[in-house]
Order: structure tokens, then sequence, then C-alpha cells
């Protein structure tokens, strides 16, 4: 038991290391790529720290990876700015204040009470499938298998689509009603 401790702290410490190496090679290189990437917000120091504690905890595993390489850590880098977008869009969109009434402008032709009823009536008249495809977001879900992706893109393509027919649908409701 002692030989097999001394033997992960030894691959911990040497992980340590490689860490500390790349943290010294690529931390300006990823702190620019982390400015580009926060343009519109977000903390580049944050950002790239979350990065290093990431690949520091890839050692903790019983086979860390052989090499890191610069477009290994870029990639890394997004994914994680990506995802704290994801969650900042979640979090406005879970912060909505009920209270609040949110009034849709309408359009030149309608008002927007009249713009809300045609676009409901426009709506039921839809199967039940197609106002699922509508209503869903397109995100993969964590059962959803790689080999899947053909898939997900057609239903992507289709529910376009159907945003895309029941605008001019709209549109053409909107021309009918003019006097």
């Amino acid at each position: 038991m002692g030989h097999e401790t001394s033997l992960r702290q030894t691959r911990a410490r040497a992980w340590a290391e490689e860490v500390m190496r790349l943290h010294r090679q690529y931390n300006g290189t990823l702190l620019q790529a982390a400015s580009r990437l926060c343009r519109y917000g977000g903390d580049r120091e944050d950002l790239v720290a979350e990065l290093w504690s990431r690949v520091l905890g890839l050692g903790r595993k019983s086979a860390p990876p052989v090499s890191l390489s610069l477009p290994y850590l870029l990639a890394v880098l997004r994914n994680l700015y990506m995802n704290l977008l994801r969650s900042q869009r979640s979090y406005s969109l879970a912060t909505l204040d009920p209270s609040i009434v949110y009034v849709s402008a309408g359009s030149p032709g309608m008002s927007s009470d009249e713009h809300g009823e045609t676009l409901l009536r426009l709506v039921e008249r839809l199967p039940e499938e197609d106002i699922q495809l509508l209503l869903s977001d397109g995100r993969r879900t964590t059962d959803t298998a790689p080999d899947d992706a053909l898939r997900a893109n057609r239903l992507r393509v289709r529910r376009h689509r159907l945003r895309r027919k029941l605008l001019d649908a709209l549109s053409a409701q909107e021309h009918r009603d003019d006097p």
C-alpha cells in the first residue's frame, strides 16, 4: 500500500511540474486568446485560471494525457467560455421577473394583440410534433449518442424551415388584413 501511495505522489508531482512548465510557456498566449473571447463580457483572468485548474485536475485521473499542446489548451479555453455564456444565458432567462409585463411590439399592420392572436391561430393549425419541434431549443441531451449528429442537423434544418414558414404565413396574414 505504501509503494502505491508513493507512486501516486510521484505521478502527481510530475504532473504538477508539467502543468507549471506549460503555464510558463503558454499563459501569455492563453491570456491573449481569453481577451479576444471576453471582449463582449467575462473576466479573462478567471477564464484562464479555470482552464489551469481543469488541466491540473486531469492529473488526478489514473492515466492523464501524455502531452498537452497549445491547440488542446485553446480548445478547452473556448469550451469553457461557451459554457460560461450558456450558463449566463440560462441564468438571465431564469431570473425574468414575472411581475413585469413583457409586451410584443407587433408590426406596422397589426397591434401587438392582433399579432399575438394571429400567431396563436397559425400555431394551433400545426401538428403537435411540429409545435414540439418549434418549442425545443435544439440542444443535445446527455443521452444523445454522437452518431445522432445527422439526425440533430436534420431537426435543426426542419425547425428553421418551420419558423420561416410561420413567419411567412404571419406576414401573408398581415397583408390580407390590410385595408
